[in-house]
């Protein structure tokens, strides 16, 4: 039985978005520059990349979500542009260049758009960044980051520190987090060298034809192997010390009187940067679209960006043996308990927001 990757639902369903907005766009008689056969071939690439994760049910869903947010794009460019985000214009057949490319899958560049549009009218350039999610639960994924980045981002404002750097902002508390990442990695490599390891990869090539492992330190028989070794899990002990790292760079942030914007700016970054368009499509298991969401429209999201402004305070709170914690942002009166942060066994960290709302 396939596991299912976490990621991989998305990733197809935006490579179907891009081909099927492009292909659209082009039977409709407006002038696209992307290369339709290399846009395909890309999709179709990503599902032999990770489509074995998924159930082949799961696939169709992915690209029926990525159809469905391709509808919904093109019914905006030509209709109201402005829903997007994009000042008031008419598509031109004539005067238009249409430039559609997938950037989701650079998963390092900073960037939390899947899919970027290009509109060229002679001199005049409309850019229209959207951020796709594709999902079947109450929660959509505002991404993913190493625990030690978002730490990093909030409370020393950069995007990357070094180890040294870190502990000697975090202390003890941090010392033993880093200590705590390098005995989970050691004991993934242990793994895929250990009987139980190779028994794995065996199983894995027959499926996948490759020994090369999609996210190999977060399958569940790596956690598994941990917690015979060591007697608990690895995302709950992240819990416990991220909690602990977040209140140290709390208290230090308070006593040196850090700028709040900095803060807010750091938080924004490690939550997907919600101010830009994002188009959340639902769907049930077998493919049937329930809802679609703008996130420049829908109340959840119009209240996430107004809570996510200079003086805003994050709270976080969990409990022993899980990996959950619940999340809560409070600015000037403003609550807001629609998130969840998750922590992975590698120590990566996803939040989600939960979307209610009708399409």
């Amino acid at each position: 039985m396939p596991i299912n990757q976490k990621g991989a639902n998305g990733l197809i369903a935006e490579y179907q978005a891009a081909v099927s907005l492009n292909a659209t766009l082009a039977e409709q008689g407006y002038r696209t520059s992307a290369n339709q056969t290399q846009l395909e071939t890309d999709l179709n690439e990503a599902i032999g990349r990770v489509g074995n994760e998924l159930t082949e049910q799961q696939v169709e869903r992915a690209k029926k979500q990525g159809i469905a947010a391709a509808e919904y794009l093109f019914e905006q460019l030509l209709g109201e542009p402005t829903r997007l985000g994009l000042p008031e214009f008419n598509l031109s057949k004539q005067e238009d260049d249409i430039f559609i490319e997938t950037v989701g899958h650079e998963t390092n560049s900073g960037d939390p758009s899947d899919i970027k549009i290009k509109i060229t009218r002679e001199s005049t350039v409309l850019r229209l960044p959207v951020s796709l999610k594709a999902y079947r639960g109450p929660e959509s994924s505002l991404g993913s980051k190493s625990a030690k980045t978002s730490l990093s981002r909030m409370f020393l404002n950069k995007e990357t520190v070094s180890d040294e750097e870190f502990i000697n902002f975090f202390g003890e508390t941090g010392q033993e987090f880093l200590s705590e990442i390098e005995k989970f990695k050691k004991c993934a490599k242990e793994f895929y060298e250990s009987p139980q390891g190779e028994a794995f990869l065996d199983k894995y090539e027959e499926r996948k034809q490759t020994r090369k492992v999609n996210n190999p330190m977060r399958r569940k028989e790596v956690g598994d192997y941990f917690k015979k070794k060591y007697g608990y899990k690895s995302e709950h002990k992240y819990v416990e010390q991220y909690l602990a790292l977040f209140e140290i760079g709390l208290e230090k942030i308070e006593a040196q009187g850090k700028d709040a914007e900095n803060f807010a700016s750091a938080l924004r970054f490690i939550l997907g940067n919600p101010e830009m368009l994002v188009v959340d499509v639902k769907a049930s298991d077998d493919g049937e679209i329930l809802a679609i969401h703008n996130s420049l429209e829908h109340p959840i999201y119009l209240a996430f960006n107004r809570v996510l402004n200079p003086g805003v305070r994050l709270i976080l709170s969990g409990k022993s043996n899980s990996s959950i914690i619940k999340v809560k942002l409070e600015r000037d009166g403003i609550e807001f308990n629609n998130l969840s942060l998750a922590i992975w066994k590698d120590a990566t960290i996803q939040y989600k927001l939960k979307v209610t709302g009708v399409k």
